[in-house]
């Protein structure tokens, strides 16, 4: 039997993954940080992780790192953002219309290579694929309401 660990701090996340995937070939368990999911792992040794990136206490991918570190398992995470890539990162495959276009360590990926993976201009910014975008740093948009008579 399959063994899937799901980690999201979400409520409603959890309880929809344990409905679509409930099945008597797959075994599920939960758990609700990064902090209680380095603890199931020890006991329930899953075969596959799924979990969200943003959450309370440690983060997605801060878990994903002490997984690797601790455990020594291989970790693939799907990143669009550079520097979250460079960040955690050992190594980065970029990909583009099903090949890779890329396969180096975080450093050789440069503001040129990220053009190539995406196919991109020399309009192409690495802000747009930044996490450090803060809501706050957002325009702000105003919903207006007209009546008709």
């Amino acid at each position: 039997m399959d063994k899937l660990l799901l980690i999201d701090d979400e409520d409603d996340v959890r309880y929809s993954f344990k409905r679509i995937f409930e099945s008597p070939d797959l075994d599920l368990e939960t758990a609700a940080s990064g902090e209680e999911g380095l603890e199931v792992i020890k006991s329930f040794q899953p075969d596959l992780v799924l979990m969200d990136v943003r959450m309370g206490g440690i983060t997605g991918l801060e878990t994903l790192r002490r997984i690797h570190e601790e455990d020594g398992r291989m970790v693939i995470a799907n990143l669009h953002t550079l520097d979250t890539a460079r960040r955690y990162c050992d190594r980065v495959i970029g990909m583009r219309d099903g090949r890779i276009v890329f396969d180096g360590t975080p450093a050789q990926l440069t503001t040129g290579v990220a053009r190539d993976i995406y196919g991109a201009d020399d309009s192409f910014s690495e802000d747009a694929t930044s996490t450090e975008i803060r809501d706050a740093a957002r325009p702000a948009i105003t919903a207006r309401a007209t009546a008709t008579a």
